[in-house]
C-alpha cells in the first residue's frame, strides 16, 4: 500500500569539483516528462529550469522539496539511476513518513546507496538533572 512522504533532496559536491546544477536539474526533468520519475520534486525542477540562465554559468545549488506528502515508491531506483549518470557527485534524499519516528536519509553516488535511518534516543533518569520551582521564585496573587 506504501507511506505517504515528505520528501527533500540536496545535491553535494562532496569532491568540490564542481557540478551542472541546470543539467541535473533538465535532465530530472527530462525524465518525469517521459515517465513520471522525480515527480516528488516535479515543480521545484519546473521552476528551477524556468528560473535561472544557464548562459551565465553561475554556480547554483540545487535543493528540492516535495509540495506536499506523496507515495514514491520507486525512489531508491530512480536515485540510483541519476546517481549513474551524475557520479560525480552525491545526492541525499530525506523522508520524513507519515509514522512517529519515520526519518531517514538515503546517500546516492555512483550507482550505489546508502540508508540511513533516524536514531531516536531518550536518556536515562538522573536525579542531578532535575528542574523544580523554588519557593523564592512563586508569586502568590492576593
Amino acid at each position: 500500500m506504501g507511506k505517504y512522504t515528505n520528501y527533500s533532496m540536496e545535491v553535494i559536491d562532496i569532491d568540490n569539483k564542481g557540478y551542472d546544477a541546470y543539467k541535473v536539474a533538465k535532465y530530472m526533468l527530462e525524465k518525469n516528462n517521459e515517465s513520471e520519475k522525480f515527480y516528488a520534486f516535479q515543480y521545484n525542477l519546473r521552476n528551477f529550469i524556468e528560473n535561472i540562465d544557464p548562459r551565465l554559468k553561475i554556480d547554483y545549488a540545487l535543493c528540492l522539496d516535495s509540495d506536499e506528502e506523496t507515495k514514491w515508491y520507486e525512489n531508491e531506483d530512480e536515485m540510483l539511476e541519476l546517481s549513474q549518470e551524475f557520479p560525480d557527485v552525491l545526492f541525499k534524499l530525506h523522508g520524513e513518513g507519515e509514522e512517529s519516528g519515520d526519518i531517514w536519509d538515503k546517500y546516492f553516488m555512483n550507482g550505489k546507496m546508502q540508508y540511513c535511518p533516524a536514531e531516536i534516543h531518550i536518556p536515562e533518569f538522573d536525579r542531578n538533572k532535575l528542574e523544580g520551582i523554588s519557593q523564592d521564585n512563586i508569586e502568590i496573587d492576593r
